[in-house]
């Protein structure tokens, strides 16, 4: 994936590294945003990884996750995934839904995100909304806020 974003963004001034959201070496509020898309399933210790986003976000800052989720409605994905799949070549086509199916068997359901989520330090400023990526109402974005008033490093009295 590094190599694919180094050729996408050739001539654009980024830094790109590879690591684990699990633990990262960057500095306690570091970032200004932070998003993640379609990984967060593979995450072996979901809760430690969003903690550490929970630690490099600066306070009052807000982290994306755009993650599939197992408990869409079954129909809507159904007719969205045909009207999709006209758009790719017909032998691509049988393809195109059994990619995403596998996908959708991997994610967690909405409540299992919940579950997690609140085991974590964003359990009391954390939104999910259902969205629609490519078309497809298959989709949570995952809204992680650290308030103005969390500190990291200190103590608030």
């Amino acid at each position: 994936m590094v190599r694919r974003a180094r050729k996408n963004l050739q001539g654009i001034p980024v830094g790109l590294r590879q690591g684990s959201i699990r633990n990262t070496d960057y500095q306690s509020g570091f970032f200004d945003a932070i998003t993640c898309v379609g990984s967060f399933y593979l995450w072996d210790q979901p809760t430690e990884c969003v903690d550490e986003i929970f630690r490099i976000l600066k306070p009052g800052r807000s982290a994306y996750l755009f993650e599939s989720y197992r408990d869409h409605d079954a129909q809507e994905f159904r007719h969205a995934l045909a009207a999709n799949v006209v758009k790719v070549a017909p032998w691509q086509r049988p393809l195109c839904g059994f990619a995403v199916k596998k996908l959708l068997r991997m994610t967690y359901r909405t409540e299992e995100f919940r579950r997690i989520l609140d085991q974590t330090k964003f359990a009391n400023s954390y939104g999910l909304t259902k969205v629609k990526l490519a078309g497809l109402p298959i989709w949570v974005r995952i809204t992680l806020n650290k308030l103005q008033t969390e500190q990291t490093g200190s103590q608030l009295l």
